[in-house]
């Protein structure tokens, strides 16, 4: 029996998407911690945070046009953010074992709505600029090698970075 290549389809109800049981608990764990970074207020300077909401005025002259603009532009963009990764969040929960027919082995399926699609979407672009943020990913790549302390987290970035392709190449190229 063969089994999945991509981990989403196109139907005419909406977008199927499928996970393992183990990569869907991680997907909840790493949106899970994301928003608690977001969502915790800063205690000084956080790479991730400053990745997540950049500053709009780059000159160190313009502070007070910068703290207006985050006073007035932060909480609707944290807002937004939350949004994103609790609508991913409770798609998860409502995964199920895939029909046979549909070639997905152990993988669990959930049909994501036009909306939800979006928020996959943002929600995965977001946790792939956490991630290499942390760990100061540049667009170069810079692999670890196997020694690496954060191998695993730098393979759940190689994985996220392969969903998003999927789903966009599903989202854009059908």
């Amino acid at each position: 029996m063969s089994m999945r290549t991509n981990r989403f389809s196109v139907t005419l109800e909406g977008i199927e998407a499928y996970l393992f049981d183990q990569e869907a608990k991680i997907f909840a764990d790493i949106a899970g911690d994301l928003r608690a970074i977001i969502e915790t207020p800063a205690l000084g300077e956080d790479p991730v945070r400053e990745r997540l909401f950049p500053r709009a005025y780059l000159d160190p002259t313009e502070e007070t046009a910068e703290m207006t603009w985050a006073a007035f532009a932060h909480p609707e963009l944290l807002e937004s953010r939350v949004a994103t990764l609790e609508m991913l969040v409770n798609t998860l929960k409502r995964l199920e074992p895939a029909p046979a027919e549909n070639d997905a082995g152990e993988m669990k399926l959930v049909v994501l709505s036009p909306e939800e699609t979006e928020s996959w979407l943002k929600g995965l672009n977001d946790l792939r600029l956490a991630l290499g943020t942390r760990l100061n990913i540049t667009e170069e790549g810079q692999k670890g090698d196997s020694l690496d302390p954060h191998i695993q987290l730098r393979e759940i970035y190689d994985w996220l970075t392969f969903l998003q392709q999927d789903l966009l190449e599903q989202v854009y190229l059908s």
